[in-house]
């Protein structure tokens, strides 16, 4: 139909939107002085939000934690599925120690924010690997200007 009528110009092209067009966005570069006064003070309205942190009190609560415990379920000794099958080489002790999961940066920021309320981010938690296995570890939490703090970490079996 439409390959007849069309060339015989027996049917018109009807646009589908015939009102006013709607009106342009302006671009960043083309702000109005009052809409970058606005972006400027809800800017400076966030920054009022954002608690500043006293680095020297969370340092010294830091210095006060003595150790950080953390409970893992411990792997079967002859888990297939878990990757750790016994083998002549192993020592059956280390196999029995192994956790499902590990401790890692983000668990221990996550413990001193929510069990000690201390502020302290992930990138501030040095840790040389991640802890697969039971045990007490080390690790140290640096605050920005301020010396490093030992914690020691205990992870045992539930």
């Amino acid at each position: 139909m439409r390959n007849e009528l069309y060339p015989a110009r027996l049917a018109v092209y009807e646009p589908r939107y015939t009102g006013p067009k709607p009106p342009q966005r302006l671009r960043n570069t083309e702000l109005q002085g009052s809409s970058a006064e606005i972006a400027v003070q809800r800017r400076r309205e966030m920054q009022k939000k954002v608690p500043k942190i006293d680095f020297a009190n969370v340092h010294a609560q830091l210095s006060g934690i003595t150790t950080i415990k953390f409970m893992r379920k411990v792997l079967a000794e002859h888990d297939p599925a878990a990757g750790t099958e016994a083998t002549g080489d192993d020592n059956p002790q280390q196999q029995q120690q192994a956790i499902y999961g590990s401790v890692t940066k983000s668990d221990i920021a996550i413990v001193l924010r929510d069990q000690h309320s201390l502020p302290v981010d992930k990138e501030w938690v040095q840790l040389d690997a991640k802890i697969k296995r039971l045990g007490e570890y080390e690790c140290m939490v640096t605050l920005p200007d301020l010396e490093p703090v030992q914690l020691k970490i205990e992870v045992v079996a539930y």
